[in-house]
């Protein structure tokens, strides 16, 4: 080999070292951005975790400021429907004029929210959770939904929103229907309660 080759293969040495290098470099700056990126995406999981535990834990808040009064206007219900079958009370009436020493502080909505939740959800901040945590959270809002923040609008609805409390007629059906309907919102909300209690911990845990 002569002489001139050494420099030549130096050369190609620096060159490949150099290559090397850059390429190093190139993936080291991938990386960096993935890592910057995964910590962003957790940092606004993280975020959007504790608000949804604010809100649920709002909502729990909400409901036990009206099951108690649920509970009572069952009762009370109960009653009425008690003195009219003991001949206390007339069979035949105008339900909006029995109502108000019942239910003297109107249905009492619970107002529940998943503002939180459809904003985490909207924005897709709950990617990196993990996703039984998600579930689970997913099936108390669904509960939400589907129980005591639809029984209440039904009870409105029913009879609230109709002639017929405004007619006279029998009042044990309507009453027995409506102490049924109360029944099933204030079991609703403590079922509720119980789950916003347990999944806030949950989700606490997750956070730490």
């Amino acid at each position: 080999m002569s002489d001139g080759a050494a420099p030549r293969y130096a050369w190609l040495g620096r060159a490949a070292i150099e290559a090397l290098l850059i390429v190093f470099a190139v993936v080291l700056g991938f990386l960096v951005n993935e890592w910057r990126e995964n910590v962003a995406d957790r940092h606004a999981a993280n975020t959007a975790l504790e608000r949804i535990i604010e809100e649920m834990d709002a909502n729990a808040g909400a409901l036990r400021q009206v099951v108690g009064y649920h509970e009572e206007v069952a009762g009370r219900l109960g009653e009425a429907i008690a003195r009219i079958e003991r001949g206390e009370a007339p069979e035949e009436g105008v339900l909006f004029d029995v109502l108000p020493a019942i239910i003297d502080r109107g249905i009492q909505e619970p107002r529940l929210t998943s503002v939180a939740w459809d904003y985490a959800q909207a924005r897709g901040d709950l990617d990196p959770v993990e996703y039984g945590l998600i579930a689970d959270i997913a099936l108390i809002y669904n509960a939400q939904a589907g129980g005591a923040d639809s029984t209440w609008r039904s009870i409105a609805d029913t009879f609230f929103g109709t002639v017929d409390s405004l007619e006279s007629r029998p009042l044990i059906p309507r009453l027995r229907l409506m102490q049924f309907a109360f029944h099933e919102l204030a079991a609703q909300e403590r079922y509720l309660i119980g789950l916003y209690d347990r999944q806030i911990e949950d989700v606490r845990e997750a956070l730490e």
